[in-house]
């Protein structure tokens, strides 16, 4: 028969397991460039698993304060985190404003040489076409500094 000793000791390797598991947990959600979704459920489940195990053994030993601490960490690790909410990726935030600045170059590339486009675009005076170029090449600046800007 296991003594209240052996089983305190025992729920706490249960809870240093959890600890270090979902500490695991957090460094990959916070420095992973690109985490799978099933990866973190995985960690989540053994954080689950030796909690619940800790939770169990304090049922055994009647400590009612100690289930409720383990239960409401339970609790907190299937809320969804941070990187589970929906929010564009490194990739996507970087497109953002690199596709924006490329078409806007290429665009303002083809308004500013007259000869290219002549009146095919709907009879644009020589004025115009200036003009419609100077915004565009002005815009592809500007989308290219907030691109440079995110890259660091």
């Amino acid at each position: 028969m296991i003594n209240k000793r052996e089983l305190k000791e025992k729920a706490k390797k249960y809870e240093t397991a959890a600890k270090y598991w979902k500490e695991r947990l957090y460094k990959k959600e916070r420095f992973s460039k690109y985490v799978k979704p099933h990866e973190i459920d995985v960690l989540v489940g053994k954080v689950v698993d030796r909690y619940s195990s800790a939770r169990k053994i304090y049922k055994i030993l009647n400590d009612d304060k100690k289930q409720e601490e383990i239960q409401s960490n339970i609790l907190k690790l299937k809320e969804p985190s941070s990187s589970q909410r929906l929010r564009p990726r490194k990739l996507e935030r970087q497109l953002g404003f690199a596709i924006p600045a490329i078409i806007s170059f290429v665009v303002a590339l083809c308004f500013i040489s007259f000869n290219l486009t002549g009146n095919a675009i709907g009879g644009v005076s020589q004025n115009n076409s200036n003009w419609i170029s100077v915004i565009l090449f002005v815009l592809g600046m500007i989308f290219s500094f907030f691109y440079f800007r995110n890259q660091k």
